[in-house]
């Protein structure tokens, strides 16, 4: 049984208290890493996704999610870049392709340029 002293009281108040404040900011900081964590899971779920894809259009064997998901979503966004600019390449390369192509058909009159 808790003494009826003041002192005692006060201090078993004062006690009570603190230990309310510190579990608040302990349920704080859990909610605030669990929407943190939704988040880069969130991200990382976009970017894998997006490395998929453009595997898939450059021809290469797609990562599987499970694999992807262990990255960094750092190094995920590295590898999304890099295949964005494959792609990119990949689609100047043959719009250089189809120039030269006209040109090519156009000099020798079976092609002229306007119809294409």
């Amino acid at each position: 049984m808790i003494s009826k002293s003041p002192e005692d009281l006060q201090y078993y108040e004062d006690r009570s208290k603190y230990l309310r404040d510190e579990r608040g900011k302990l349920l704080a900081a859990r909610e605030e890493g669990r929407e943190q964590g939704e988040q880069i899971g969130l991200a990382k779920g976009a970017l894998a996704g997006k490395v998929q894809l453009l595997q898939e259009l450059l021809g290469d064997m797609p990562t599987t999610a499970n694999e992807l998901q262990s990255l960094s979503v750092d190094i995920l966004a590295t590898q999304f870049a890099e295949l964005q600019q494959r792609l990119r390449d990949q689609c100047v390369g043959r719009k250089h392709e189809k120039l030269r192509l006209k040109e090519k058909l156009h000099h020798r009159g079976d092609c002229p340029l306007e119809t294409w």
